[in-house]
């Protein structure tokens, strides 16, 4: 990628700097400095399709009309806009992250989408009617 530490930007030179600790480019190889500036690049691009939200948005007698925004904030402004303030109008609504629905409205109802991640706690049955093993095989919290 880079043939020596002068093509370096000095954008990429920080990023470096940082990953390794060093204080100056010249004392990290060349080699980890391509890889590291390489690394960098792909997270930029996985990380690219989380910074659109499409917002799609059908009012009744008109089609549906789909619009990107960069951040979620100015998503839900132009649906409240759409919806004119009122969470009564007739409209049917979506925000999608990344092929993921963040929030959508039906029939004046909001659903707001699910996390990944989320610690699901399931109550514990009486002690009369769990074995031994019970907690250790279907324990009482599950992920996923």
């Amino acid at each position: 990628m880079f043939n020596t530490y002068d093509d370096i930007p000095a954008n990429y030179r920080r990023i470096i700097l940082q990953e390794t600790g060093y204080k100056r480019i010249k004392n990290v190889h060349l080699d980890l400095c391509n890889e590291i500036i390489e690394d960098h690049l792909q997270y930029e691009r996985d990380m690219e399709e989380l910074m659109n939200f499409e917002l799609r948005f059908k009012k009744p007698g008109s089609p549906e009309v789909t619009e990107v925004f960069k951040t979620a904030k100015e998503a839900f402004a132009r649906l409240d806009f759409e919806m004119d303030y009122d969470i009564k109008t007739p409209i049917i609504a979506y925000v999608k992250q990344a092929d993921r629905v963040v929030r959508a409205i039906l029939g004046g109802k909001v659903y707001e989408g699910v996390q990944r991640g989320k610690i699901e706690v399931k109550p514990m049955p009486p002690a009369s009617e769990r074995n031994d093993t019970y907690t250790l095989f279907n324990g009482g919290a599950r992920c996923d």
